[in-house]
């Protein structure tokens, strides 16, 4: 069966993908990778993609393996991502089923961005966010994309959680086979992500 979301629209656009709310199920969202993307990245890296076996999907498959080396690493806990559900054909291209992060009221969870520019961020969620790098640091999660957009706030389970950015950049990457080079990495994504809070709330 195949979804039908060229007649619905998204409930968010990224650099990326479009996101959906799942026609069948509201706790569900499906992302889609536009073809914005997939032209802009031939032309960014076109040897890197001249090359891949399946072009238009590398990030969702890296998204998808990040996902599972969570749940295989010596200390599993998926409950700092978006947890996936499963992946399903649609008339714009193969999409991934999300489980939505909502506020209590039913909305879909504020971004860290959100919180700051309302001015809603509290000593709550800054201690929520040393634990959130805590978990970062401790999974060793390959991150590309760090940023306050993609961080969103989990107001039921009262914890940070990161919906887009996961996984590393299209071809070879040494965050794959350097446990040590990836930490660093993270740690430097921590650090600048702490100056963009630090600009963003003065």
């Amino acid at each position: 069966m195949t979804l039908t979301l060229s007649d619905t629209t998204p409930i968010a656009k990224g650099g990326e993908r479009f996101v959906f709310i799942h026609p069948d199920n509201p706790d569900w969202l499906i992302k889609v990778w536009h073809e914005r993307f997939h032209k802009k990245q031939e032309k960014r890296v076109p040897i890197v993609i001249k090359f891949l076996r399946l072009k238009r999907y590398w990030s969702l498959l890296n998204e998808l393996t990040e996902y599972l080396a969570i749940r295989e690493c010596a200390k599993p806990n998926l409950n700092h991502i978006q947890q996936i559900v499963g992946l399903v054909d649609t008339d714009l291209g193969l999409g991934m089923i999300v489980k939505a992060v909502k506020k209590e009221n039913g909305e879909l969870a504020p971004t860290t961005e959100d919180l700051v520019k309302n001015a809603q961020y509290t000593a709550e969620h800054d201690k929520a966010l040393d634990e959130y790098f805590d978990w970062m640091r401790d999974t060793d999660i390959i991150i590309r994309d760090f940023n306050l957009n993609n961080l969103v706030w989990d107001e039921l389970a009262k914890k940070f959680v990161l919906i887009d950015g996961i996984g590393s950049k299209p071809g070879f990457s040494l965050r794959s086979f350097s446990k040590a080079y990836n930490k660093k990495a993270n740690f430097n994504r921590i650090q600048k992500f702490k100056t963009r809070m630090k600009k963003a709330l003065s």
